[in-house]
């Protein structure tokens, strides 16, 4: 039963409707039958399908109708609302009426244009109310659709935006050095280099299409992204990187290209030529407090910056508050002639 009525969208309501009015029916015809001297089959049906039907929907159906604004008038639902009304008081008085035609035994005054009039209101009230309580709580259920789509939809962009600013000029370079490569007749490293490359256009083009993806899948692009710019200054970078073996990281996932993110940004802005300042890469992993450090340090570089460095930590930061909320932490540390990036995210899993 719970899977048959579950509402994850603004269509299952049609479900819920129609459960609405089953369980309805069927306990007003256990309760009328009860009363077996006035209980007429028909009667019942049509005073059930007019009374108690017709101040659901037209409250219903004039507040969906609000939602189209200027396209529909104010008058046109408030006509609707009064339709309604006149036909659910019409044969809730026809259905009396029949009822005391059919029945002589039933004393005169047992109906009176009083108690026909309080018995209507009540009722009308009654399921007035129950189409208001549907037609707000299909409204919140939408706005929730809404809100997941649009956010599916922002992640998207978002991700496919940070795809796009994979560094031009790293690319470009890149095939400097495959050209160079080429001509000196080094078909190995060639080789290499271009495997390397494969393998980061492979990640930043198809892996992070999903919203996360498992945390060694990351580690391995930023490896192939360090080896590959090794070859290209022939390993004379000085860069210190420390990660955990792939058997220990498991199947932990984090969003996609947010490390990866600052690694590039050290190379962008740092000194990658000094022995004594080399640029450190650090990734560790605390399972028992289900905590991801990751940190970046580099000396800056005296060479004229590069455009665009804060666009893809804008981004960065706000695809970690949308997934982590308050259970990551993303800080800069910029002291003069060094810069250190830091971030740590809570509950990361297994």
């Amino acid at each position: 039963m719970r899977s048959i009525l579950k509402v994850e969208s603004a269509k299952d309501f049609r479900k819920v409707h129609i459960a609405f009015w089953v369980f309805w029916l069927a306990l007003s015809a256990i309760l009328n039958f009860s009363v077996k001297e006035y209980f007429t089959p028909g009667l019942f049906l049509i005073r059930t399908l007019f009374v108690n039907i017709c101040p659901f929907y037209s409250v219903y159906a004039a507040l969906k109708l609000s939602k189209k604004g200027g396209n529909v008038s104010y008058w046109f639902r408030i006509l609707l609302l009064l339709l309604g009304m006149a036909i659910s008081y019409g044969t809730h008085w026809c259905y009396f009426m029949q009822i005391a035609y059919d029945t002589p035994e039933m004393p005169q005054t047992a109906v009176t244009g009083k108690m026909l009039v309080a018995s209507f209101i009540a009722n009308y009230l009654y399921f007035f109310l129950f189409g208001l309580m549907f037609y707000f709580f299909e409204d919140l259920v939408q706005k929730r659709e809404e809100a997941k789509l649009a956010e599916n939809r922002r992640h998207a962009a978002e991700t496919a935006f940070l795809r796009a600013q994979i560094n031009p000029h790293f690319l470009l370079n890149t095939l400097n050095f495959f050209y160079a490569s080429a001509a000196l007749g080094k078909s190995k490293e060639l080789a290499a280099g271009i495997l390397k490359l494969s393998d980061i256009m492979r990640f930043a083009l198809t892996e992070t299409s999903d919203k996360m993806v498992l945390l060694k899948d990351e580690i391995r692009f930023i490896e192939a992204y360090i080896e590959l710019n090794q070859m290209r200054f022939e390993n004379k970078l000085s860069i210190e990187y420390i990660a955990p073996p792939e058997q220990e990281v498991g199947r932990i996932k984090v969003v996609p290209l947010v490390l990866i993110t600052l690694v590039e940004n050290a190379f962008k802005h740092g000194e990658l030529h000094e022995p004594e300042h080399p640029v450190k890469i650090n990734l560790d992993l605390n399972h028992s407090e289900q905590c991801l450090k990751f940190s970046v340090k580099n000396k800056k570089t005296s060479d004229p910056k590069e455009r665009g460095h804060g666009i893809g930590l804008e981004n960065t930061i706000s695809r970690l508050q949308n997934e982590y909320g308050n259970n990551y932490r993303l800080s800069f540390n910029d002291s003069g002639d060094h810069y250190d990036a830091e971030l740590i995210i809570q509950n990361i899993g297994s």
